[in-house]
């Protein structure tokens, strides 16, 4: 994986080939194995991913 700036933006190169644009300040995130399945199958946003396990809290 490489992480370079371009134009103030963040381009990261994942070692399969997939590159991802964060345009936005970038932070810190974990995700779990699971969390991070369902972000590569669809078009899941870190932000989606909390409001999920939020919901999923809310049902215990």
């Amino acid at each position: 994986m490489s992480k370079t700036i371009v134009e103030g933006k963040l381009e990261v190169l994942t070692h399969t080939g997939s590159c991802y644009v964060i345009d936005t300040k970038y932070k810190l995130f974990k995700v779990s194995l699971s969390e991070l399945k369902i972000m590569r199958a669809g078009p899941y946003s870190p932000e989606r991913i909390l409001e999920i396990r939020g919901q999923l809290k809310n049902l215990d």
